[in-house]
């Protein structure tokens, strides 16, 4: 048993669980590529590219995880495809990094895409968020899986979506809804509008847009 100091908000307390999991990171791997003898520069272990993923020396690109930023298997594949754009004389487009979705393997699933109300903010955006809780949803209910909610993050004024959070089974599934949402700039109102099968857990995301857009039928 192990019992740990959790500071949430302000509010210490106590928690007690049977193990810990401590992480401390990750770090490139690229001291023994050579590269102090090529025009490619480092720092801190990090390869430094441009908007092209072109590093100094000309005919040199890098990508994922030797270039720091989101260590994701996603983000280096969308990457790669836009610096091999480039060299195939192509102009590629650069990664939008804010709508890439983030997904984390625990038990919930814990999956985002976008901002936090406390980015937003912190960016200038007149900030509302409606949740949605999967206890509500019946397919949740059907799988006897109803711990998690959908978040939707968005500006007061306009309506158009700012982030979504999952917290859920299948939240690595659902999000990817969210970030095309977000590609395409659409506001809380259209995910709202658009029509989820039921029963389907992406009804949790839909009714969270409803929430936002004032369009539900339950609150």
């Amino acid at each position: 048993m192990v019992e740990l100091t959790v500071d949430h908000e302000g509010t210490e307390k106590k928690v007690k669980v049977d193990k810990a999991l401590m992480a401390v990171g990750r770090g490139a791997v690229t001291a023994d590529l050579g590269l102090e003898k090529t025009g490619v520069r480092v720092e801190k272990g990090w390869v430094q590219v441009d908007e092209a993923y072109r590093t100094a020396e000309a005919n040199v690109y890098a990508i994922g995880d030797a270039i720091g930023g989101l260590l994701l298997a996603h983000v280096a594949g969308a990457e790669g495809f836009s610096a091999a754009e480039t060299i195939g004389g192509r102009k590629g487009e650069h990664v939008d990094y804010n709508r890439v979705p983030r997904v984390t393997y625990t038990h919930p699933q814990v999956a985002s895409v976008g901002l936090t109300e406390e980015q937003a903010r912190d960016l200038g955006h007149e900030v509302k968020s409606q949740r949605f809780s999967f206890k509500y949803n019946a397919m949740a209910v059907i799988q006897d899986e109803t711990d998690g909610f959908a978040k939707v993050v968005y500006e007061a004024d306009s309506g158009d979506l700012l982030g979504v959070h999952i917290v859920g089974q299948h939240a690595s599934e659902l999000v990817s809804e969210a970030a095309l949402a977000r590609f395409l700039e659409a506001s809380a109102w259209e995910v709202g509008t658009n029509i989820h099968p039921h029963p389907t857990l992406s009804e949790t995301l839909g009714e969270a847009a409803q929430l936002s857009a004032g369009i539900s039928i339950y609150w």
